[in-house]
């Protein structure tokens, strides 16, 4: 291992080592708390569990080659790190595509998402692509799939191996349906976004005329919009003012929320998009060539997705207030709050 190369490991553990313990920092002080945050954040948490194993196998792997035990990473163990990498990769994918999916039922159908309908989300999707990532062991193939990449990063799929071309025409059908189904859902998503703003801003202006009645279709219309539960409020035949005042605070509380939650999802879909994408190019362009390309080409590729695994649980943290409390509570600094209804 010349000195180059030694650089380039310790600086690609460096930044692998930190989206591990982030990712892990989020999912040990959220992972206890699961039955009470909302199905959106339980994703988030999954994500990060995924990311974290994701990040620890590339560190074991670094670890090896710099400890220069190149029998321990060219064997049977690597072809394992493999699967794994490629298990964890499609499951965040599934991750952030459920994200979107739970964010496209609240938005146009109206849907209010059920707990039992996230766990069989997590259990149906983690089950699949992890067949999916044994299927070379099962068939005897492993050795020819699964290779430690130039870069001695990661193990994962030979995409240079035309006996490996099955297994990269899998990964890029599990890429491109949910990609495209994403892109689908948050053009929809925008469109109705847009035209219920704009409602909400017509009936605050009628609110502003003393219309009661107008500040109730507008709430009605947002939580129909957003697959809320309608909120009861308190009425009385004097009490206009302060159920004007009522329904506000609710709206705006609402609307918060759910900006949040759009947010997150759009940021976190966003950031692996764009830090995944380096690399699957990469691997296209060897499966096309049929042969290895340059370390200089892969390096950057591997570097993007370690960068995305930093952002994720930041971006996690910055809009996920639920995930943000149960942090800071941990530190003895979190303050009890309450919530009207569970959001989706």
């Amino acid at each position: 291992m010349d000195n180059n190369e030694q650089s380039r490991l310790i600086w690609a553990l460096t930044l692998i080592l930190l989206g591990s313990v982030l990712n892990l920092f989020v999912a040990v002080f959220n992972a206890p708390h699961l039955n009470r945050l909302s199905p959106s954040s339980v994703l988030v948490v999954s994500l990060c569990i995924s990311d974290f194993v994701f990040s620890t196998n590339n560190v074991i792997t670094i670890s090896l080659r710099l400890s220069q035990d190149n029998e321990a990473i060219n064997t049977y163990a690597c072809r394992v790190r493999g699967a794994i990498s490629v298990w964890t990769a499609m499951l965040s994918l599934g991750l952030v595509t459920g994200l979107t999916l739970f964010r496209y039922l609240t938005v146009i159908i109206g849907s209010n998402i059920q707990a039992r309908q996230t766990l069989i989300y997590l259990t149906l999707y983690a089950g699949t692509t992890a067949g999916i990532a044994a299927v070379p062991f099962i068939i005897g193939d492993a050795e020819e799939v699964y290779a430690l990449q130039p870069s001695k990063i990661t193990c994962s799929v030979a995409f240079w191996n035309p006996r490996a071309r099955w297994m990269s025409a899998v990964c890029a059908a599990l890429t491109i349906v949910p990609v495209t189904t994403i892109a689908l859902a948050y053009f929809q998503i925008f469109k109705q976004v847009s035209r219920v703003f704009g409602e909400l801003h017509q009936s605050s202006a009628e609110g502003k005329e003393g219309s009661a009645q107008g500040a109730r279709c507008a709430i009605t219309a947002i939580n129909s919009a957003h697959g809320l539960r309608t909120v009861s409020l308190l009425s009385s035949a004097n009490g206009t003012r302060q159920e004007n005042v009522g329904i506000a605070t609710l709206m705006s509380q609402d609307r918060e929320r759910q900006r949040n939650l759009l947010l997150q999802s759009i940021a976190l879909v966003s950031c692996f998009l764009i830090g995944w994408t380096p690399y699957l190019v990469f691997g296209m362009v060897e499966v096309i060539a049929g042969r290895q390309l340059s370390i200089d080409f892969e390096f950057p590729a591997e570097m993007c997705i370690a960068l995305n695994e930093v952002a994720s649980p930041i971006i996690a943290l910055i809009f996920d207030r639920q995930l943000r409390h149960n942090v800071v509570r941990v530190f003895g600094r979190g303050k009890r709050t309450t919530s009207l209804y569970r959001v989706t």
